[in-house]
C-alpha cells in the first residue's frame, strides 16, 4: 500500500507540475514584444575622421636655427577618430558629427600649404661636454587635411562648419564638397532618464582595432568596432554639458562616433573615458558619451536638417504607414503566439507521459546517487600596468587580449605621458595580456629612444616580448617604469 500511495503522490505531483507548465506558457507567450537586438544597418552611417597629409612631408629636427631632415614621408595619417553623418531621411548626407578633439589640430593651423606640428619627440645629442641634449622632432606636412573614409583607399576631404569647446561641448559639426551616396544619415534621439538601464551600442574605429591579429582596419562599414552596455545613469556638469554614462566600454579612436539604443537612434557622440584606480585591487573606469540634445542645438543652431529619432521620416505618410504595419504585425504576432502555445502544451503533455510511464515501472524504488559538487570557481586575477612615472602617482590600468598603446598620444593611449617628455614617443609602446601563458606581451612601435628591460636590454622592434606578473620596463628612460602585475 505504501508502494501505490507513493506512486499515486507521485502522479498527482507530476500532474500538477503540467497544469503550472501549461499556465506559465499562456502568460509569457501571448503578446509577448520581440526581443530588440542591434540594428547593423547603423554602421552604414558611420565614418572614420582622420587628419592626414600627403607626399613631399618630411620628420625634421631643429635647434631652433638649423634643422637635419630625418625622414621623408610619403602620404600618411597623423590622428584618427571617429563620426557619423546628419541629415534628411532618405537623402544623400554631406554633413558629419564628431569630437572636436578630433579636429583641433587641424582647426589651429592653417587648412592649405606647409604646416608644422610639435610631435612632442626628441632626439637627443650631445654637447662638447658630452652631456645629452634633447632637440624636438618636428613634422612638416604638405596638404595637411581632415579625410572623411569610406574605405582603406576611398575618402574625401571634410571642412568644420562649427564647433565647441573641447572643455566643454566637445563636439564639431563637419561637411564634405557635396553629398555622398556611400553612407546615410543617423537618427537623433534625446537619451532622458527614462532610458537608464537599456541596453546602448558604441559604434566607431578604436585605435585597438588595428593589431597583428586583425590587420589594418581598412575604414570600410564591416570595420566598424560594436561594444555593448547599458546606460547606467545622465549627468550634468557645472559647464552645463549633459553626458551620459555607460558600461559600453569606449576606446581611444571610437571619440565622435555615436552612440546608438536598439532601435538605431544616435543618443550620444563618444566622447570621454575617465579611469581612476588608487589601489592596485581596485579598477575604476568610467565611460561617458555627450547627449544628442547638444547635436541637435549645433545642427538647429546652423539650419542643418536631421531625422528625428523614433520616426525613421519626417513625413505623417510615413507615420500612417508605420501605424498601419504596427497594426498588422500585432495580428501576425497572435497567430503566430496561439500556434507556439498549442505546440509549447502538446510538447509538455508528451514528456510528462513519457515520465508517469517510467514512474509506475519503477514501482516506488529509491534509487539513491552521490551528488558531485560543482567546484566554486577561483576569482582570476586582473591583468594591470602600474605606472611608476612621477606624472601617473603609481596609477594602475587595466590590460586585455586586445593590445593598448604607451606614449604622448593621449587621443590612443592608454597610458599616455605629458607633452615635452623626454624619451617618450607618441604612441612608444603596445601591451597585451595573453591569459593562456599568463603572460604580458610588450612591443615596441618603432619608438625613437627605445624600449627596455629593466637590465638595459633594448627591446627589437614590433617583437613582442614577453614578461611575467611582477616584471618591469621602461620607454626611453628609466624614470618612466611601467610594472606589469595580476591582482
Amino acid at each position: 500500500m505504501m508502494k501505490k500511495t507513493g506512486v499515486k503522490n507521485i502522479a498527482k505531483r507530476v500532474m500538477a507540475a503540467l497544469f503550472s507548465v501549461l499556465m506559465l506558457a499562456s502568460v509569457m507567450f501571448v503578446n509577448v514584444p520581440k526581443a530588440a537586438a542591434f540594428d547593423k544597418e547603423v554602421r552604414n552611417g558611420v565614418v572614420a575622421v582622420v587628419i592626414g597629409f600627403k607626399n613631399g612631408s618630411y620628420i625634421t629636427v631643429s635647434n631652433g636655427k638649423t634643422y637635419e631632415i630625418l625622414d621623408q614621408l610619403s602620404e600618411g595619417t597623423y590622428s584618427a577618430g571617429s563620426g557619423f553623418f546628419v541629415g534628411e531621411s532618405e537623402e544623400n548626407p554631406q554633413y558629419l558629427v564628431t569630437n572636436m578633439h578630433v579636429v583641433s589640430e587641424f582647426a589651429d593651423y592653417e587648412e592649405s600649404g606647409k604646416t608644422t606640428f610639435n610631435t612632442y619627440m626628441y632626439k637627443t645629442y650631445q654637447d662638447t661636454n658630452g652631456n645629452p641634449v634633447y632637440l624636438p622632432i618636428y613634422l612638416v606636412a604638405e596638404s595637411f587635411e581632415i579625410r572623411v573614409y569610406y574605405n582603406e583607399k576611398d575618402y574625401e576631404i571634410a571642412y568644420i562648419v562649427d564647433h565647441g569647446e573641447v572643455s566643454k561641448v566637445d563636439l564639431a559639426l563637419l561637411k564634405l564638397r557635396k553629398s555622398t551616396d556611400k553612407r546615410k544619415a543617423l537618427p537623433i534621439k534625446v537619451a532622458t532618464d527614462d532610458n537608464v538601464g537599456e541596453s546602448v551600442y558604441v559604434l566607431g574605429f578604436p585605435g585597438n582595432a588595428d593589431n597583428d591579429y586583425t590587420a589594418a582596419s581598412k575604414y570600410d562599414v564591416s570595420d566598424v568596432s560594436v561594444t555593448n552596455g547599458v546606460i547606467n545613469k545622465l549627468v550634468t556638469n557645472n559647464l552645463g554639458v549633459d553626458r551620459i554614462q555607460v558600461d559600453a566600454t569606449i576606446h581611444h579612436g571610437n571619440s565622435g562616433g555615436p552612440l546608438v539604443d536598439e532601435d538605431g537612434n544616435v543618443i550620444g557622440v563618444n566622447t570621454n573615458v575617465e579611469s581612476n584606480s588608487p589601489f592596485s585591487e581596485q579598477i575604476e573606469a568610467d565611460y561617458y558619451s555627450i547627449n544628442a540634445s547638444h547635436v541637435i542645438q549645433l545642427l538647429k543652431k546652423n539650419d542643418i536638417e536631421y531625422i528625428e529619432g523614433g520616426s525613421g521620416s519626417n513625413s505623417s505618410d510615413s507615420k500612417e504607414s508605420a501605424e498601419s504595419s504596427s497594426s498588422s504585425d500585432k495580428d501576425s504576432d497572435s497567430d503566430s503566439n496561439t500556434a507556439l502555445i498549442i505546440g509549447i502544451a502538446a510538447a509538455v503533455v508528451v514528456v510528462i507521459i513519457i515520465v508517469l510511464i517510467l514512474v509506475l515501472k519503477k514501482s516506488g524504488k529509491k534509487t539513491s546517487e552521490p551528488v558531485q559538487a560543482t567546484p566554486s570557481r577561483v576569482n582570476a586575477k586582473t591583468p594591470m600596468l602600474r605606472s611608476m612615472s612621477a606624472q601617473h602617482g603609481g596609477r594602475s590600468f587595466p590590460v586585455g587580449t586586445n593590445p593598448v598603446l604607451i606614449g604622448r598620444d593621449a587621443s590612443n593611449c592608454l597610458i599616455s605621458f605629458k607633452e615635452g617628455t623626454p624619451g617618450v614617443s607618441g604612441r612608444h609602446c603596445s601591451v597585451s595580456f595573453d591569459p593562456a601563458t599568463g603572460d604580458f606581451l610588450v612591443t615596441d612601435l618603432k619608438s625613437s629612444y627605445g624600449t627596455f628591460l629593466m637590465n638595459g636590454t633594448k627591446f627589437t622592434p614590433n617583437v613582442p616580448y614577453h614578461l611575467k606578473s611582477g616584471e618591469s620596463f621602461y620607454v626611453g628612460d628609466q624614470a618612466n617604469t611601467i610594472k606589469v602585475e595580476l591582482n
